[in-house]
């Protein structure tokens, strides 16, 4: 399609990094050499569901090498491929109790429990051999041992639709903030009721809070929910992309409910199947894509990017990305790990669309995208539904699985170009406010002036989830000068100079709480998940949060604090654990912001000293 050259002009200005053009970037089908031998098959005549095929991805045994689910559809069983570490794959989905016989259509993948292993989820239409009926949902507890539990009944998420078998994509995303992961499940069927949100207890338990969070919708044709903060400001705001014209753009209030905003352009119109949150761009904020079914100029995929407010700007037809075919599954990934994000999407249906290319958006840094699936080598012309993307051979590239319908799902291996790299993993263990695995996440990565965003969510493409993993293509760098990891709750963790070509581990600190803080009052502030009796040192900065450097004593901890920085106090942990301090707040402070971060000193000359992340507060009057 002829790109505008207008657009070309005016999108020019929101580049932030010129780079010279990648080279071709070049993928490889590795499907018979990994071992995933998988023929997606449905159940005749008992369910003959044209539009599912989904899988996810996780590190279910904690080696550190992604594992892989796929749903066999009910002609067959699920398949588990665990990863053996040297590209290739074994079948232990009867060894891990998950090798079910039903008529499964989509999974996501979470520690919704924060035991540390992660779970499964499991969208079903109930067993094969019969006609579907509701209540067949799974939910696998990952026991930790090699085999997984499922707990769905118990745990109160079996179901979408009490009276109408129900449900495609899900999600877990902690909407409102307390540590823990919700479940969204989406529903297709017409007046099912289908589209739940399960808000997690704490228990093990969830319970349907749909109606109190407002959004109840017995018209919406459900496909693929998403949690991301698309306003940054600290909520995760849901967009529910739906078939016939029904998807819906819910804005979280921060109070447990929702509200839908309207306005985007197309949104109302389109026959939702897939969704990608990304900054695209790289200014810093997400943009949206979603795949829809292309007929003619004016139809198709649609992407809107962020303006800011939840005001968007579409324009997939200007971009050169509105032609999918019959679009499906979709992920953003920096395929050639030039810091920009690329888009793959898969698709398929009968007539027309039948054998249809997939397509690889490749980034043109200018709010443009140039196809280039066949020169990359991306062959997979069957009935693709799920897309998803990992690095299964740990290389710093991210690679692809294509999932079909009543056929054979496809790996394509990322073989470059050649570009430096870092992963990274979040660790929220220390913090029980923080959901686990860090969803809701945002990370900057500093080089230079050029600064990129990514942000993990816990959702996914069309009936399938991807690697819970934030990547960063670096080009020719080396390393980064500063990671700034903002954390669901709004505090900050910084790292500096973190070298290029490695899988990192970002680690939160103890949960530290701030009062709020007025000219001339008092005011407080506690760290949590100290040992009892320990020492803590509170510390503040006028200049705000940011790269500090270490101090003696705190065992080569750096602080997240920019200099100058003051002592506040020092205190001792009680028996919970928690130390407390109370300060008075000058009648004369100057009316800004102000970072604070609490030192556990711990060990033999602070040696064992552990941190908070740093939390912000704005001086009132």
């Amino acid at each position: 399609m002829q790109k505008s050259l207008l657009w070309r002009l005016l999108a020019a200005s929101c580049a932030l990094v010129a780079a010279p053009a990648s080279a071709q970037v070049s993928f490889s089908d590795q499907t018979a050499a990994a071992g995933l031998t998988h023929t997606h098959t449905l159940d005749f005549p008992n369910f003959g569901n044209p539009m599912v095929a989904g899988g996810a991805v996780g590190d279910f045994d904690r080696d550190g090498w992604p594992d892989l689910f796929v749903l066999g559809g009910g002609g067959v069983a699920d398949r588990l491929f665990i990863n053996q570490g040297n590209g290739t794959f074994a079948d232990q989905a009867a060894a891990w109790g998950v090798d079910r016989l039903h008529h499964g259509c989509g999974a996501v993948v979470a520690d919704y429990d924060g035991d540390g292993w992660q779970d499964l989820y499991v969208t079903s239409y109930g067993p094969a051999g019969q006609l579907p009926v509701p209540g067949n949902h799974l939910l696998y507890h990952n026991n930790g041992d090699g085999t997984f539990t499922d707990v769905a009944a118990a745990a109160g998420v079996n179901y979408a639709s009490a009276v109408i078998p129900d449900g495609y994509g899900a999600v877990f995303g902690d909407y409102d903030r307390d540590g823990d992961l919700d479940l969204f499940v989406a529903g297709w069927e017409w007046y099912s009721d289908g589209n739940v949100l399960f808000q997690n207890q704490g228990d093990g338990t969830f319970v349907n809070v749909t109606a109190a969070a407002g959004l109840v919708d017995p018209l919406v044709k459900g496909f693929v929910p998403t949690f991301a903060d698309m306003d940054g400001d600290g909520w995760q705001d849901l967009l529910l992309i739906s078939d016939a014209g029904t998807s819906r753009y819910f804005r979280n209030n921060g109070d447990g409910t929702f509200t839908r905003t309207g306005g985007l352009a197309r949104f109302g119109s389109l026959n939702g199947m897939g969704c990608a949150v990304g900054d695209l761009d790289n200014d810093l904020d997400l943009d949206f894509y979603a795949t829809s079914i292309y007929w003619s100029a004016g139809s198709g995929n649609a992407l809107y990017w962020n303006q800011g407010g939840h005001v968007y700007a579409e324009s997939a037809q200007l971009s050169g990305v509105d032609d999918g075919g019959w679009g499906w599954g979709i992920v953003a990934f920096d395929c050639d790990n030039d810091g920009w994000l690329d888009i793959a999407e898969t698709n398929g249906w009968s007539g027309q669309f039948e054998d249809f290319p997939k397509r690889l958006y490749m980034n043109d840094r200018d709010r443009t995208f140039t196809e280039t699936a066949a020169a990359a080598g991306i062959q997979f012309t069957r009935q693709g539904r799920g897309l998803i993307r990992w690095d299964y051979d740990r290389d710093g590239d991210e690679d692809l699985v294509f999932l079909a319908n009543q056929d054979g799902l496809a790996l394509y291996r990322n073989d470059g170009p050649a570009g430096h790299w870092l992963r990274l993993q979040l660790d929220t263990g220390a913090h029980p406010g923080l959901a686990p695995g860090g969803i809701g996440t945002q990370v900057f990565a500093r080089k230079g002036s050029n600064t990129f965003l990514r942000y993990l969510e816990g959702g996914q493409s069309y009936l399938s989830s991807s690697e819970p993993v934030l990547h960063f293509g670096l080009g020719p760098a080396t390393s980064v000068d500063e990671l700034r990891v903002v954390w669901a709750d709004g505090s900050e963790t910084y790292l500096a100079g973190a070298a290029a070509d490695q899988v990192l581990t970002v680690r939160s600190g103890l949960p530290l709480q701030v009062s709020e803080l007025h000219r001339g009052a008092p005011a407080g502030a506690a760290l949590s998940g100290a040992r009892p009796g320990e020492r803590v040192a509170f510390v503040y900065s006028l200049a705000g949060a940011g790269p500090g450097p270490s101090r003696p004593g705190l065992g080569g901890l750096s602080m997240d604090l920019q200099q100058p920085t003051e002592v506040l106090g020092f205190t001792r942990a009680d028996a919970a654990g928690v130390a407390r301090i109370r300060f008075q707040v000058p009648a004369g402070a100057p009316l800004k912001p102000v970072a604070a971060q609490a030192f556990v000193l711990r060990g033999v000359h602070g040696a064992d000293s552990v941190k908070s992340n740093a939390v912000t507060r704005p001086v009132l009057p």
